[in-house]
């Protein structure tokens, strides 16, 4: 699992292999949008929680705090 920028805000990015894992993205209310294989997930504001499980077991969980900034264009448009 690899949280990296892009755009306007990050991204959680689930790896290829077929492990065991599982990644999702958890809304305010604790509900998971399971990320699948080889695919990422937007992060917003509300939606910042990445949870890691192994076998259905939680190892992890990892709130990311970051800056909207807007996209890629918009902030070439201001720079511009």
């Amino acid at each position: 699992m690899v949280v990296r920028d892009s755009g306007p805000g990050p991204v959680a990015f689930r790896g290829q292999r077929d492990n065991g894992v599982e990644v999702g993205v958890l809304d305010p209310l604790g509900s998971a949008t399971w990320i699948d294989e080889g695919t990422a997930q937007n992060l917003t504001a509300d939606t910042n929680r990445v949870v890691v499980r192994l076998d259905g077991e939680v190892i992890i969980t990892v709130d990311v705090a970051f800056d909207e900034r807007g996209t890629v264009v918009e902030r070439q448009h201001a720079s511009s």
